[in-house]
């Protein structure tokens, strides 16, 4: 298990969601097809997902004081 949330906050993977993230709203922006609208929608709703395991996974690795005390976290 440690070794799946060592790899979930992964700097690599988390920055390629950010990534993913910034293109999925560029992209619902310009939809102009309502099938596509709603695909970038829900690829955005997946990424907030992420980055809310991703935030829990580390409060509960490093705890509060540890999460906070990094200003990538804030």
């Amino acid at each position: 298990m440690r070794r799946f949330v060592d790899w979930l906050v992964s700097d690599r993977l988390v920055m390629a969601v950010i990534v993913l993230n910034a293109g999925a709203l560029v992209l619902h922006e310009m939809a102009e097809v309502p099938s596509a609208e709603r695909f970038w929608y829900w690829i955005d709703y997946t990424c907030v997902v992420f980055f809310l395991v991703e935030a829990l996974a580390k409060i509960g690795r490093e705890g509060w004081q540890g999460y906070w005390s990094s200003g990538w976290n804030r």
